[in-house]
């Protein structure tokens, strides 16, 4: 069994990118594809997400899913949303730009850092990450955890291009000071 998790599928712009969708309404009946509502819905806090698989797979899940303990409200959003097209195209346009500001400045400060398809950026920091997360944290901006053993790397999350505005001012500031 493969299971496949799209979250940031709705992200990739790469012509490249393949969904399993097309094999499992062919008939594949070895692939379990996972969704989710956190990522292009914004709906992180409302805990929902899907399974796609092939009838007799998702027989199988559904005698293990706890059903009667789903979030009834987090299920009601996620129904209006999925036909939310207009909100569905800013949240990807809004995660475009500021993965393009976010990216922009890293090249600008000689930053390494992962190419992305997501709504993160994985870079590489000069100081602890501990340490730089105290100086943003000191700006308004929180840096989350370290993703062992890339102990030397920080994980930031895109906000708006509003949003980021602010984090890359920050990091200029932040590397003018050696803190980055």
């Amino acid at each position: 069994m493969f299971i496949v998790d799209e979250a940031y599928a709705e992200f990739v712009n790469d012509p490249r990118f393949r969904s399993v969708t097309p094999l499992i309404q062919q008939g594949a009946d070895n692939i379990i594809l996972l969704k989710t509502f956190s990522k292009i819905y914004a709906m992180a806090g409302m805990r929902v997400g899907y399974a796609v698989a092939a009838p007799a797979v998702i027989s199988k899940m559904a005698e293990r899913v706890a059903g009667e303990k789903l979030n009834y409200c987090g299920v009601c959003a996620a129904l209006v949303s999925m036909d939310d097209k207009p909100f569905i195209a800013y949240s990807k346009k809004s995660i475009d730009v500021s993965r393009q500001m976010m990216t922009d400045v890293l090249k600008e400060l000689k930053i390494d850092y992962l190419p992305s398809e997501g709504n993160f950026i994985f870079h590489h920091l000069s100081v602890p990450l501990e340490e730089y997360k105290k100086h943003m944290a000191e700006e308004h901006i929180l840096i989350g955890r370290a993703f062992p053993p890339a102990d030397s790397w920080c994980r930031v999350s895109l906000g708006t291009p509003q949003e980021m505005l602010v984090v890359v001012e920050t990091m200029r500031n932040m590397r003018a000071k050696g803190w980055l």
